[in-house]
């Protein structure tokens, strides 16, 4: 957002037409343990959802992995608690070229909000 709390236009809009497409997102997926109930169920964009499957699959594979160094499930999920935690309470935005930031407008800053 810039400085007047107007939101910028993306510098790199995603090439497919359905990003923003609302989906229903278990906040603890299934696979975990997550129950199909309204109190677990999230409305996310297509997009921010398919981008929190990727973490829930690692976090899979890193428990899996964990356990099969000798780790009981209590254990490796002990350890991966903070990543889950990320998982669950994240918005999981699209990533941005930070040099494409660059391309967009300076913004000129209204004096009551600079600070002397």
């Amino acid at each position: 957002m810039d400085p007047q709390g107007e939101p910028f236009t993306d510098p790199a809009p995603p090439k497919y037409s359905y990003p923003s497409r609302p989906v229903g997102d278990h906040v603890l997926n299934r696979a975990r343990g997550g129950p199909d109930t309204e109190a677990n169920i999230d409305i996310k964009t297509w997009e921010a959802n398919s981008r929190k499957a990727g973490f829930e699959g690692n976090y899979t594979r890193d428990l899996e992995r964990y356990m099969e160094q000798g780790l009981t499930r209590e254990q490796a999920q002990y350890v991966l608690q903070d990543e889950a935690n990320f998982i669950v309470r994240d918005v999981h935005p699209r990533p941005v070229d930070p040099f494409l930031l660059d391309e967009l407008p300076n913004q000129s800053v209204a004096p009551s909000l600079v600070c002397e």
